[in-house]
């Protein structure tokens, strides 16, 4: 039996591979966001998941392991995925837009409350910007 040793870390992204890159680095993480894998990995701070490890068989889709794998070799394994949804009033949308020129005019034809995003939010802004609007 081994013994585990579970510590809550609050410390931001810089103390984290300073940590990993010194002797009390931790051995195992919970919850690191998908888009730090890649410069875990290149840093050296990762281990191959072994393949045998969890049945990839048993998640909804392939596609949750592109998020935690690196130049095809997983380095982690996804405890969750999600989705954003666009949700409209179909008493004021009569034709939904299918690109975010048509979303903007749409928006800018019903005045202030055409279109609202929680901007200052960058949880969910996070995916326009980062799929380039």
């Amino acid at each position: 039996n081994k013994k585990v040793k579970v510590l809550k870390d609050n410390s931001g992204y810089q103390e984290f591979l300073q940590a990993a890159n010194s002797a009390k680095g931790p051995d195992m993480l919970f919850g690191i966001a998908h888009n730090n894998l890649g410069t875990f990995q290149a840093a050296g701070l990762l281990e191959e998941v072994p393949s045998d490890f969890v049945n990839r068989d048993d998640y909804v889709g392939s596609n949750v392991w592109d998020a935690v794998s690196y130049d095809g070799k997983a380095y982690g394994v996804p405890i969750s995925m999600e989705t954003y949804a666009l949700f409209y009033n179909k008493d004021i949308v009569s034709k939904l837009p299918e690109t975010m020129n048509e979303l903007v005019e749409q928006a800018k034809a019903h005045g202030p409350s055409g279109f609202q995003f929680p901007i200052n939010d960058f949880y969910y802004t996070a995916a326009f910007v980062q799929s380039y609007g």
